[in-house]
């Protein structure tokens, strides 16, 4: 069809498998068994080649199996298709590993993304490019370093549901770019990374992102949540503990919602505010709007609270692991003890 944009790919490798809805599955047989009723294609072998998934509502079962590239191109691909599961895979030395492109309904479960090393700026071992509404379930990614480095990328991709995932070691675990709005981000994992969660551009300065971060679990990264325009979320339940900075909320970041967090022992920073930096170029003022965001009932290092005012307030004869004042000109503060950690200097 010379009427659409297409991508085309030169390899000097093997090329790709094609999986599309007739009476083989396209290329399955070669690689697999075809059940035409379920439209699943189960597969039987390792491969060096991409896996390009053609009609909707095909399954691809990795059924335990690796898919190994040459450092570039896709190992799973799922152009402008609804209804498609990908399960049961291990994706390893490509530019991404799987890859959604204006796909909607998905359902991508039990991967294992690691090493995918040349990819695109936005690429991530599981990376949504304008898709909508996908569901991305217990997969891990590990030591993808394409691009910005991001486990799992969500780029100008909303209404997705992120849930049970595990990213480690990667310059991101989670990423989320360019106007990615009303996605939920639950009970995932995201430890020994550069970012826990990146989030740069989900919206621009004072529109609604509106995602959700609930129950996530951040460990031993340099920064827990990063980031820098994103409004309008909701941050819940999460436990962000162990990294060096907890929370780096950067101006441009407006109207968002911290209830019920647990962010304690982090050695350099729980929660700041900042506007370049903080390790170059340090200035620590930020524009009097992003004092806008509102922190509730987020408990500290030994089980102390922390407390946040965006608005003069009169606080005495407390003891605290961390106490903000953003905007909080005229407060009244005496008899306050903070104790921020027991057991770092």
């Amino acid at each position: 069809d010379l009427t659409a944009s297409h991508f085309v790919y030169i390899q000097t490798h093997k090329s790709t498998k094609f999986l599309s809805d007739n009476a083989t599955g396209g290329d399955c047989v070669s690689i697999g068994i075809w059940d035409n009723a379920t439209k699943t294609c189960t597969l039987i072998v390792d491969l060096n080649e991409t896996v390009q998934i053609d009609s909707n509502n095909i399954t691809f079962d990795g059924n335990g199996h690796k898919i190994t590239g040459y450092g570039t191109g896709y190992g799973v691909y799922v152009p402008g298709r609804t209804g498609v599961t990908v399960k049961g895979l291990t994706i390893t030395n490509f530019g991404e590993g799987i890859y959604l492109r204006s796909a909607s309904g998905c359902a991508i479960e039990g991967n294992t993304a690691t090493a995918n090393l040349n990819g695109s700026s936005y690429a991530g071992g599981i990376h949504l490019d304008y898709s909508t509404n996908n569901r991305i379930a217990n997969n891990t990614t590990s030591n993808n370093t394409s691009g910005y480095g991001c486990g799992f990328s969500l780029y100008y991709s909303s209404g997705n549901t992120l849930s049970g995932n595990m990213a480690t070691s990667q310059k991101s675990g989670f990423c989320a770019w360019k106007s990615s709005f009303a996605n939920v981000f639950s009970g995932n994992t995201a430890e020994r990374n550069g970012n826990g969660f990146f989030l740069l551009g989900s919206s621009y300065v004072g529109s609604h992102a509106d995602n959700h971060y609930e129950n996530n679990t951040l460990s031993n990264n340099s920064t827990g949540f990063f980031f820098s325009n994103e409004s309008y979320s909701i941050f819940q339940g999460n436990t962000v503990s162990g990294n060096e900075i907890g929370v780096n909320i950067r101006a441009g970041s407006l109207y968002n919602s911290f209830k019920d967090n647990i962010v304690r022992e982090n050695s350099v920073y729980d929660i700041i505010f900042s506007w370049v930096g903080p390790y170059y170029g340090e200035f620590f003022g930020v524009p009097e709007e992003t004092c806008s965001n509102t922190f509730e009932n987020t408990t500290g290092s030994g089980g102390l609270p922390i407390k946040y005012f965006n608005r003069a307030t009169n606080l005495h004869d407390e003891t605290l692991a961390g106490l903000i004042l953003c905007n909080a000109d005229n407060s009244t503060i005496s008899n306050v003890t903070i104790n921020g950690s027991d057991t770092l200097n």
